[in-house]
């Protein structure tokens, strides 16, 4: 509890990011509340990452600490593909490998991460998406078909056409099966 206290304290003395000691009082006080795993915190974190003008170098226990966060299938979606949207648009390049190594356990945050590794300037691969294409889960299907228009890949128009054929092929077959308890007598 108290460096979440000193975080608030610190924070109510942060204004405009004008000199370098601001910056590197706005990013340690970003860095408590992302520790924190409190999601009210966390969500304050991002207002924090938003609100700087660079984020183009990570130390080695922040990146860590991003990773954590964004790895935490106990936080909500929506907060952690609201971090990798905020850490993509500030351009940290830092982020890619984890974003290169995140398992779509969420359709939102998978659909953010391969966006954000497309502005980054390292889109998933068509092959790496194929795998995703198969899925079981509908919405990881969708977001790896939407991941496809990121790679400008012209090979990717084809596979979305041929999965988008599958799909279709597969909803009109599973829906013409007559579930055996509701089969007349």
């Amino acid at each position: 509890l108290a460096p979440i206290e000193a975080a608030i304290g610190n924070a109510e003395q942060l204004g405009p990011e004008a000199t370098p000691g601001t910056a590197i009082a706005r990013r340690e006080h970003a860095r408590i509340e992302l520790d924190s795993g409190e999601p009210r915190l966390i969500l304050d974190a991002i207002a924090e990452f938003e609100q700087m003008n660079s984020l183009s170098a990570f130390a080695f226990h922040e990146s860590k600490l991003i990773e954590r966060i964004v790895r935490n299938r106990h936080l909500d979606a929506g907060l952690r593909a609201g971090l990798i949207e905020v850490l993509s648009r500030k351009k940290a390049k830092p982020v890619l490998p984890i974003l290169e190594r995140l398992d779509p356990d969420d359709a939102d945050v998978f659909v953010v991460a391969l966006y954000a590794r497309a502005a980054l300037g390292r889109p998933a691969s068509t092959r790496e998406l194929e795998g995703y294409l198969v899925s079981t889960d509908a919405r990881i299907r969708a977001a790896a078909v939407r991941g496809l228009t990121f790679t400008g890949d012209p090979h990717a128009v084809e596979v979305i056409g041929r999965v988008s054929v599958e799909d279709r092929k597969s909803t009109r077959l599973n829906s013409s099966h007559i579930p055996l308890s509701r089969m007349p007598p």
